[in-house]
């Protein structure tokens, strides 16, 4: 089966390029391989073997080692300038707290979703929604000050009244 870079990445196959000279191939559960210029070297389960300076192609592999999937790399954009620029942009979304999620865990009911943090946590006007209890939110801007702007509709207090009511999750 012949598959492109994006399909590897819709197959969940995370393909990870850090420079010209390492590359990592990574399926959960899976054990993925990498050929370069004719050698052939496997990660296993993530675990990384080896680094090399210009893959082919990529394959993913049962337990038995037969080839599930082949992926050729020419659809991958070779341009080291723009890989660092795709990858400076997502470490700046890391650094401002982008894709960060959160549990919601407010003790007094529901968490209160607002679409403007500016006009204060006891504004009525501006509630938009409500997080339930354990609900799992991803925050989708970077935070002003104490407020999370969510994929849950708006803007909720990551503290209220001394609680935690959004509890960030360690991945």
């Amino acid at each position: 089966m012949i598959l492109t870079a994006k399909d590897f990445l819709l197959a969940s196959v995370l393909l990870f390029l850090a420079s010209p000279s390492l590359t990592v191939a990574f399926a959960p559960g899976r054990t993925t391989g990498f050929r370069t210029q004719g050698r052939h070297e496997a990660l296993d389960r993530g675990h990384f073997v080896g680094s090399c300076t210009m893959v082919k192609e990529l394959s993913l592999f049962d337990d038995e080692g037969e080839d599930v999937a082949v992926g050729d790399t020419a659809d991958i954009p070779s341009d080291s300038a723009s890989l660092y620029e795709a990858l400076k942009t997502r470490r700046d979304q890391i650094d401002q707290g982008i894709g960060k999620r959160y549990l919601s865990c407010s003790k007094k009911g529901p968490l209160n979703v607002h679409s403007d943090p500016k006009c204060g946590p006891y504004a009525t006007h501006n509630i938009v929604g409500k997080l339930e209890q354990g609900q799992i939110v991803t925050s989708v801007g970077a935070p002003l000050g104490n407020w999370i702007h969510h994929d849950g509709g708006g803007w909720s207090l990551a503290k209220f009244e001394g609680h935690d009511a959004l509890l960030p999750i360690e991945e």
